[in-house]
């Protein structure tokens, strides 16, 4: 009898931990190696046909052969974290994959900031794992659709929101071998392969291949006992009923959460106080799913971008007076969240254009005014630029 996790229905699990990595070509993960460990306050991947542009299972027909073809399964993600600057100026934080991925251009100059400017390609697709503790769920091809930026409110220190899509998913379960490995063998005989994908990460008994995982290329069969083929060959020979279990390692967070204050807010080289903030980036990402006879999304471009802006501030008489006249203007916005070297992070919206509200101004005292616009470039990808510093 098997003793696996089955994948003929959705299988349930509680998440430990997911990690994020870079892949080396589009739906591509040679290892786990370079993964970051995200600190979540929520993750949450679906694969409802509704919430994602791969359709689920869907079939494609092949004018070639007049045949249906199976597709893969896509899946929707998204997820919730504190805002974590790296620690050391010039050096990238965990979620600099993300940023890529979102169509961000990365610059870094050493020693003193890393910026993050808008640019017309992704230049980054996401390998998603998510460890949940029986099985485990790798989404690969992961592009971002949005980002929301928000800045300390109160006692809430910044946080970094995103969602996106993954163009196939992938799971991995558990099994026993039904026979002796020798040292550096890459078959592996199971009881059940229904349990594992090909594509999945998996551990033999206690060797996971250097902390990096062994990669399944092949199956014998689609389900049944039968050999699984990894990547690379085992360090050392397993006995006969060692465990095969998802792999999906453990690396460590780098940085601390980006602290509650907030150092410097300009508009218009004004200083001012800010109780709240946002800069929201959405894209729309087209793709080749509809292209007849292929079963993933294999071309991808971002087709339109919309740059959001708000925040609810304080303003002195003076300084409300001084701003445009109530209506459509455009203001330049700097925002300082933090005052220490590599755990700062600067967000700078030159050209904002915002509608200021019409407001009873007193004769004294500070005014809470909420604005809100859209980020606009002057020349080019200049609409914003967030440079960890």
């Amino acid at each position: 009898m098997s003793t696996g996790q089955v994948f003929n229905q959705q299988p349930t699990g509680n998440l430990q931990h997911v990690i994020f990595g870079a892949e080396s070509a589009f739906e591509v993960a040679t290892d786990l190696s370079s993964h970051k460990l995200l600190k979540f306050d929520s993750f949450s991947a679906t694969r409802s046909r509704e919430d994602f542009l791969a359709n689920h299972k869907r079939t494609t027909l092949d004018m070639l052969t007049d045949a249906w073809v199976q597709g893969k399964e896509g899946a929707a993600w998204q997820f919730s974290q504190d805002l974590r600057p790296s620690g050391a100026a010039g050096t990238a934080p965990d979620i600099a994959n993300i940023l890529k991925a979102a169509g961000l251009a990365e610059t870094v100059n050493g020693g003193t900031d890393v910026q993050y400017d808008p640019a017309n390609a992704i230049s980054t697709t996401l390998n998603i794992v998510e460890d949940l503790e029986t099985y485990s769920q790798r989404i690969r091809g992961g592009l971002v659709t949005a980002i929301r930026i928000k800045l300390p409110e109160g006692n809430n220190p910044a946080k970094l929101e995103a969602e996106g899509i993954g163009t196939s998913v992938i799971r991995t379960g558990y099994d026993v071998t039904t026979g002796i490995t020798a040292g550096s063998a890459t078959t592996i005989p199971v009881t059940e392969l229904g349990h594992f994908e090909v594509g999945g990460f998996v551990q033999i008994g206690t060797d996971t291949n250097t902390a990096v995982g062994f990669r399944i290329t092949a199956k014998s069969a689609a389900t049944g006992a039968g050999n699984l083929t990894i990547h690379s060959g085992l360090t050392s020979g397993e006995a006969s009923g060692v465990t095969v279990a998802p792999y999906a390692t453990t690396p460590t967070a780098v940085g601390d959460i980006a602290p509650i204050i907030s150092g410097t807010t300009q508009i218009d080289s004004t200083a001012i106080k800010v109780l709240s903030g946002e800069l929201a980036i959405n894209n729309e990402i087209a793709t080749d799913l509809e292209v007849v006879g292929q079963d993933r999304i294999q071309v991808y471009r971002i087709t339109s971008r919309e740059i959001l802006y708000s925040m609810q501030c304080l303003l002195r008489r003076d300084d409300l007076l001084a701003m445009k006249p109530v209506g459509v203007t455009t203001l330049n916005v700097d925002v300082t969240i933090g005052d220490t070297a590599g755990k700062k992070i600067t967000i700078d919206v030159p050209t904002w254009q915002v509608d200021i509200p019409e407001i009873e101004v007193p004769e004294s005292g500070l005014i809470p005014v909420t604005l809100s616009g859209r980020a606009l470039g002057s020349s080019g990808d200049d609409s914003f630029k967030i440079t960890f510093d």
